[in-house]
């Protein structure tokens, strides 16, 4: 193989590992960005099931603060505003996390199923608007008909809150460890994938690094040895140039060539543009068909 084809072989398997290196580094960092979306998906699911397991034991208390207030005939605005809130709380982050598809287990079916169980006690307490109290001069303050069938809820939805709080917070629990796991996980998938692509990254760019440096030194030979036959033709008394296989002067030929032809600018002129105007056109075609002899299929070299 000559050193044309040999430089030619170099440049397509650098242009190889530079191909295979930006696809690998493409698949890394899309495989990257589906894992890192994935782990954002599970890290917030595991917020919100974090959060949802302090809402059950919160809103133990406030029906029990609630049932208090009314027992002692006092004032039930707040706490029943309270328990509002954390009821629409509960109901928005429990959607949220059921409706995300960020996790599919039994635990979170359970925990739906059961603040379904919630929700016909726990309703009429939240949604009440009437007055709970009326006033009189002799009696004082006692319960309103609404306020008697209010108080009756309170305590229902308070028993069934108490009885149920731990099975509801234990469901909870469970979401909340598995999306820990799938996050754990996926980080850890994440972490192998990136490390997998920064070794093959490395091992890629050695390879190009190596056949750079194999370029680079070929190319240094070659052109040492350029200057070693530029220094040679310079002594010798002779003109020698070199013509390629279209008939045109190289980039290298002797000084005599400059003297013998009292002209400089030879690389790239044509041996038959060389010798038009200096001899016969007989001696041109006769040195032409030599020439091409040369360069014919058939030539021998010796």
């Amino acid at each position: 193989m000559n050193l044309a084809g040999k430089d030619r072989n170099r440049q397509l398997v650098t242009v190889g590992i530079g191909t295979v290196l930006a696809l690998v580094m493409g698949a890394v960092l899309i495989a990257g960005f589906r894992l890192a979306t994935q782990m954002r998906a599970n890290i917030t699911a595991l917020q919100s099931a974090s959060i949802l397991q302090t809402y059950p034991a919160a809103m133990t208390q406030q029906f029990n603060a609630l049932r208090d207030r009314l027992e002692s005939r006092a004032y039930a605005g707040q706490a029943l505003a309270d328990l509002k809130t954390t009821v629409d709380h509960f109901n928005a982050e429990l959607s949220k996390l059921g409706g995300g598809g960020y996790v599919q287990s039994p635990e979170l079916e359970q925990a739906l199923l059961l603040w379904h169980q919630y929700e016909p006690v726990v309703n009429p307490v939240v949604q009440f608007t009437a007055q709970p109290y009326i006033e009189s001069d002799d009696a004082g303050s006692s319960f309103s008909k609404e306020g008697r069938t209010y108080y009756a809820d309170v305590k229902r939805a308070q028993l069934f809150a108490t009885d149920n709080q731990k099975g509801l917070q234990s469901q909870l629990a469970a979401v909340a460890t598995q999306l820990q796991t799938a996050a754990s996980d996926a980080a850890t998938r994440l972490r192998g994938l990136l490390s997998a692509g920064v070794v093959a990254a490395l091992i890629l760019a050695v390879a190009a690094a190596y056949f750079q440096i194999t370029r680079s030194r070929h190319e240094r030979a070659a052109q040492e040895a350029q200057e070693q036959t530029r220094d040679i033709l310079k002594t010798v008394r002779e003109g020698f140039f070199l013509l390629d296989a279209d008939y045109r002067i190289g980039s290298v030929w002797s000084e005599a060539l400059t003297r013998m032809f009292s002209r400089n600018d030879f690389a790239g002129l044509s041996f038959e543009d060389l010798l038009k105007n200096l001899v016969p056109s007989s001696t041109l075609s006769t040195a032409m068909k030599y020439i091409k002899l040369l360069w014919g299929d058939r030539a021998h070299e010796t």
